[in-house]
Formats: C-alpha cells, sequence, structure tokens
C-alpha cells in the first residue's frame, strides 16, 4: 500500500542568539491510508515542531532539511500556491489550543462557510448547507443555536467540536492533532477522543496525534510511537 505520507531524514533547527538550536534530527516517519499513529514524549521534546512541520507552518527562525513527501509531492520545495492547495483540503491540522483557530468576531456558521471559501469555488448558499451538515453531525440538535454564536459564547467542548468541523470541512485525508485534550477535563477528553476514533474508523481519515497523555493514545487504539532525541521509536504494544 502506497504511503500518504513519507518522512525522511528530517531535521529542524531554530536559530537562536545567533546560535542553531536542533530539535529533530534525522527524523523518519510513515503514514498510511486510514492509519492512526499517536506520537508521546517529554514538554519541549520536538512534538509541535513535528506537528507543524508536516505542513509547513513552522516560524521563519526554524531551518527545515530533508524530505516531506505527500503522496509522492515533496511538500518542502512546493511553491506557496500548491502548497495552499494541500493544506487545509488533503492535509488539516487542529492547534493544542482551540481560540487559536477560532475568529472571535465571526459566529460558527460564518467560520466554517470561510473555510470552505477559501479553498473551493461554490456558492454561498451550498457552503451554508455543508456547513450545517457539518454542525448537525456533531451537534445535533443544537445545530441550529450554535450556527449564530460566536466563540466566547462557547464551552470548551464546544469549541472543540467547531474545530473538528473547521478541520474536516474539506475532507481531509490526513488530520495532524497537537495536544488536542491537554485544555478539556477527563469528560471532555473522553468526548474528543471518541470523535476522533469516528473519524478514523467510519471516515477513513488517517491521524497523527501529539500527546503527552499515553491513557489518551491507548484509549485511540493507535499505533504508537515516542519522540526522543529528535527521532521517533517505534513503542511495543501494551
Amino acid at each position: 500500500m502506497e504511503n500518504l505520507l513519507s518522512v525522511r531524514d528530517l531535521q529542524v533547527h531554530y536559530l537562536h542568539g545567533g546560535a542553531h538550536r536542533p530539535v529533530l534530527d534525522g527524523l523518519s516517519l510513515d503514514v498510511c491510508p486510514g492509519e492512526a499513529i499517536g506520537i508521546s514524549g517529554e514538554s519541549g521534546c520536538g512534538k509541535t515542531t513535528l506537528a507543524r512541520a508536516i505542513p509547513r507552518l513552522l516560524p521563519a527562525t526554524a531551518q527545515i532539511h530533508g524530505s516531506i513527501c505527500w503522496r509522492g509531492v515533496q511538500l518542502l520545495t512546493l511553491p506557496s500556491e500548491a502548497l495552499r492547495a494541500v493544506r487545509g483540503r488533503a492535509i488539516s491540522w487542529i492547534p493544542q489550543e482551540p481560540s487559536l483557530a477560532l475568529n472571535p468576531v465571526r459566529h460558527v456558521e460564518s467560520q466554517l462557510t470561510e473555510v470552505l471559501r477559501a479553498h473551493y469555488v461554490m456558492a454561498l448558499s451550498r457552503r451554508k448547507a455543508e456547513a450545517r451538515m457539518l454542525l448537525e453531525r456533531f451537534f445535533g440538535r443544537e445545530a441550529e443555536r450554535l450556527a449564530r454564536q460566536f466563540p466566547h459564547q462557547l464551552s470548551g467542548g464546544e469549541r472543540q467540536r467547531v474545530v473538528i468541523c473547521q478541520a474536516i470541512a474539506c475532507r481531509p485525508a490526513l488530520l495532524i492533532a497537537d495536544e488536542p485534550t491537554s485544555s478539556l477535563d477527563s469528560i471532555l477528553q473522553r468526548d474528543f477522543l471518541d470523535l476522533l476514533r469516528e473519524l478514523n474508523r467510519q471516515d477513513g481519515i488517517s491521524l497523527i496525534v501529539f500527546s503527552h497523555n499515553l491513557s489518551a493514545l491507548r484509549y485511540l487504539g493507535s499505533r504508537r510511537m515516542e519522540l526522543r532525541n529528535g527521532r521517533l521509536h517505534e513503542c511495543l504494544s501494551s
């Protein structure tokens, strides 16, 4: 089976005070269609750096070398316009803090229609219909109410669900989640993990979930790896 994503010899250094600080050092990773991968590691080991490196979301202070191929296309040398067609559509990303992904002055429905407008030529009526379908899937009878609310009016769990709606609006093949449950209590964590499992098992979306929470990664039933000393190490099943 052909890999969706192949990362080879990935090296990321940050320029700090005139010196280069290595974070990732010769890292490699393969992701197959429909696969779920959980990546753990201590704080500061480079989990967020890897999560951002794959869709090329690293800051300008980062120097990146190696190979990141998406379905055979080299992302590190892809022109910006072509990269936009991959990022958000084929590969989507959920940040650690949901407020970073939400516009505070747009109501929920508008946030979703804007994601669709950015990636597709689609009439507003069609975009609104797609947005409502997403909200109905994840909020049921509450969809109508949620559609007109703003981020500050939502609970933490509701914000996370809206972020998921945004992330899958364009039906990506790969979803990257960076510490997605760190700001949630135990009940909301389980609810969110159930949503990720549903997206993986029912929709066939491949997952890369970064978390220091080993029990969360076990619950996902994912292939588990540990990021240590700048490289990924396979974990034995337990």
